[in-house]
């Protein structure tokens, strides 16, 4: 659950690391603005605390039934980046279930687990540029989205 104002600046966020992840790769990019975006819409409708459009319910269908799987780059890393879809799905529904728990270190760790989806980043920049691009990505996009809990 975000402000307008803080969604605003992850957009501005989103837009500015993933180009620096992808190394010059134009499909990873529209792969990782797809992911960031379903995620974004996803967890709007189970928070329920932003009104989704139908249209944007249709498009996450169209975009994680069709766009993401025959990407190329998705194709080409599928056996990487499914492993990370897998745990990202399991990350969040751990977060659901302890967002609200009467435990304060549960809590917590939800609210770093909801946000796994974010270590697609130096995923993507070690397929795309290595080691070192990955090194030089990491922290910076954690700072990016660090938030208070």
């Amino acid at each position: 659950m975000s402000t307008p104002e803080e969604r605003k600046i992850m957009d501005v966020n989103v837009d500015t690391i993933i180009p620096e992840c992808c190394n010059g790769n134009k499909l990873a990019e529209k792969y990782l603005h797809d992911m960031a975006w379903v995620n974004r819409i996803i967890d709007d409708l189970f928070d329920d605390d932003v009104k989704v459009k139908k249209e944007d319910i249709e498009r996450v269908f169209y975009v994680l039934a069709i766009e993401i799987p025959t990407n190329p780059f998705f194709v080409q890393n599928y056996q990487a980046l499914m492993g990370q879809h897998i745990i990202i799905y399991n990350s969040w529904m751990d977060s659901n279930k302890w967002e609200f728990d009467k435990d304060k270190t549960k809590q917590m760790y939800a609210h770093v687990l909801k946000d796994y989806i974010g270590e697609l980043l130096p995923l993507v920049a070690f397929i795309t540029g290595g080691t070192q691009l990955m090194r030089e990505i990491s922290l910076k996009a954690r700072a990016l989205f660090i938030k208070e809990i």
